[in-house]
C-alpha cells in the first residue's frame, strides 16, 4: 500500500546555523528567489566603470559647480567599500582659474584626519578646463593602500580668480549645509572645511559643514 501525507511542509526547517551550497540554478524567472539565490542591487554606474577605484559620486547625475573659499581646506568624503591602493586624484575644472599663485594643491585624509597624500601645485592645470587627474605623493610614512572606510579629498585654491570645480550636491539656501550632511556628524561630514592655507594634519571634530562636495575620483 502507498501512504501518501496530505500535512504541507513545514513553514521553515532549522539548519541548527548551517546553510545551503551548491544549488542548482533553476529555470523558472521565480527560481532564483525561490532558493535564496538573488543578487544585491547594484548600481547602474559605479566608479570601476569609468577606470576609477572609488568616487564621491556618479559625475553625470552632479549639476553645479563651485570654487574653493580662499584660505580654506575644503573637504569631500569619499566612501571605500574595499582594500585599494591609489596614486591619482581626479578633479573636474569647470571654469578655468587666473591670477593662480603657489599652493593649489589637492590631498587625500584619513577617516582620522591624518594627511595620507598630496599632489604637487596644481596653479597651471587649473588654468585649463576639463578633468585634471593629480599624482599622489605620500606623506612621510603614511600608506597610500586604503582600507576600507572613509577618506577625505581635500583641496586649497589661493589666486585672483580661482578656479570652480565639479559638485556633486545641489542644494542652497538656508540649512543647505544641514541638508549636504544629513545624518552625519562634524567627523563624519559629507561636506565641510577648514581654515588653513596649507594641507596638514586636521581634527575631524573641527570641521565646518558645508554644502558644496566638490567632485573627486581616486585611481
Amino acid at each position: 500500500d502507498v501512504i501518501v501525507s496530505l500535512h504541507p511542509p513545514a513553514a521553515s526547517v532549522g539548519m541548527n546555523s548551517q546553510k545551503l551550497t551548491s544549488l542548482l540554478a533553476g529555470a523558472a524567472a521565480t527560481d532564483g528567489a525561490n532558493y535564496g539565490q538573488v543578487l544585491a542591487a547594484e548600481a547602474p554606474w559605479i566608479a570601476s566603470d569609468a577606470g576609477f577605484l572609488a568616487w564621491t559620486s556618479d559625475p553625470a547625475l552632479c549639476s553645479n559647480f563651485k570654487a574653493p573659499g580662499a584660505g580654506d581646506i575644503v573637504l569631500s568624503r569619499i566612501n571605500v567599500r574595499q582594500a585599494i591602493t591609489v596614486a591619482t586624484l581626479t578633479m573636474i575644472v569647470t571654469a578655468v582659474g587666473s591670477g593662480l599663485t603657489a599652493n593649489n594643491t589637492g590631498g587625500l585624509y584619513n577617516s582620522s584626519g591624518t594627511l595620507l597624500g598630496t599632489t604637487a601645485d596644481q596653479s597651471t592645470n587649473w588654468e585649463s578646463a576639463g578633468p585634471q587627474a593629480m599624482t599622489l605623493t605620500v606623506v612621510g610614512g603614511q600608506s597610500l593602500t586604503l582600507t576600507p572606510g572613509f577618506y577625505w579629498v581635500a583641496i586649497v585654491s589661493h589666486g585672483t580668480t580661482p578656479a570652480t570645480f565639479l559638485v556633486d550636491s545641489n542644494v542652497a539656501g538656508a540649512g543647505a549645509a544641514a541638508a549636504a550632511n544629513a545624518g552625519l556628524t562634524a567627523s563624519t561630514a559629507r561636506a565641510a572645511f577648514q581654515a588653513g592655507t596649507s594641507l596638514a594634519n586636521i581634527t575631524p571634530a573641527s570641521n565646518t559643514l558645508y554644502q558644496y562636495v566638490i567632485w573627486a575620483a581616486l585611481s
